[in-house]
């Protein structure tokens, strides 16, 4: 008869998740933790706070809140530049110069981007060529947000799960969904504003 050798309960060492587990876990935490604080900071500040006294009202009910939110994301990865050397690597692989690709897919997507503002979120469509606080505030700040949030769920995401060895439909499908994950709040309140659904600066 062969005697069985139990580990005692001390001697069982805990499970954690490893290689690409740990990797999933870290981004989602990362990038959850900033969606959050961003919305956060969005509404629990007055919108009206970024606006010149210039602006009409239904700019400070659907536009203030973006300007809010993305000064919060701005902050929120400088931050993360700081304590996450992932988001450190990110944000200086946005710095490399770009090749004629790079460069043709960044212009169709920022021509994408003017069309679909045009064609659903602008009232006047001339206003923007308007010299105002108002548009420069509107181009500067949301540029900077695009920025960070490139650096969170694009260089972030895709360099933290390809060095675990994640397959490609998994860097590009998480970064995606948490790309568009940050938007749909951004999308909500704009429709809400612009049905007449929402009356307050905080939709």
């Amino acid at each position: 008869m062969t005697s069985q050798h139990i580990d005692s309960p001390s001697a069982i060492k805990p499970t954690l998740p490893t290689g690409l587990t740990r990797a999933i876990v870290e981004v989602l935490v990362v990038s959850v933790a900033y969606i959050w604080l961003a919305f956060a900071v969005r509404d629990n500040l007055h919108p009206s706070a970024s606006l010149h006294a210039s602006a009409k009202s239904d700019e400070v009910t659907y536009v203030a809140p973006m300007i809010d939110g993305s000064l919060a994301q701005i902050l929120l990865v400088a931050l993360a530049v700081v304590l996450i050397p992932t988001v450190r690597e990110a944000a200086k692989a946005t710095f490399k110069t770009g090749n004629q690709k790079a460069w043709f897919i960044a212009i169709m997507a920022a021509g994408i981007h003017v069309a679909t503002a045009l064609a659903f979120f602008v009232d006047q469509p001339a206003r923007i060529l308007e010299a105002s606080y108002l548009n420069a505030a509107f181009s500067f700040v949301p540029a900077l947000d695009g920025w960070s949030q490139e650096v969170i769920f694009r260089g972030y995401v895709i360099i933290r799960l390809a060095k675990a060895g994640g397959p490609a439909w998994l860097q590009i499908g998480m970064s995606a969904l948490l790309f568009a994950a940050i938007h749909v709040g951004y999308i909500g309140t704009v429709f809400r504003a612009r049905s007449g659904r929402c009356s307050e600066p905080q939709c």
